[in-house]
């Protein structure tokens, strides 16, 4: 999960509560995943290697930590808890352009 606006640091949010009334919406393309496809600046730099390299994003589920029903590209989530991440690491967030977006892709 990323935003135009906040790249990927809103990946920590579990869950959000609220009573608002809010109508579903249908996700925004802006051109997020076609930049992740060739880009893997987070897979290249996870010492756990946990991020996959994949150019495409699989409906797959091959371990525990990846949600069913999600097309996205595999994280190997227990080898990153066993590195001692993600909260100890962070080299995904670090280096994803969306998160620096000062900075310009």
């Amino acid at each position: 999960l990323y935003t135009p606006r906040y790249g990927e640091m809103i990946r920590y949010t579990n869950y959000l509560f609220t009573d608002m009334p809010l109508a579903p919406t249908q996700p925004i393309s802006f051109g997020g995943y076609e930049f992740c496809k060739t880009c893997k600046r987070c897979a290249e730099r996870c010492p756990s290697e946990s991020i996959s390299l994949d150019g495409e994003r699989s409906w797959d589920t091959p371990s525990g930590g990846n949600r069913p029903g999600f097309k996205g590209w595999f994280m190997n989530w227990q080898s990153c808890i066993d590195f001692g991440s993600p909260g100890a690491c962070g080299n995904c967030q670090a280096t994803c352009p969306f998160n620096h977006p000062s900075d310009g892709l």
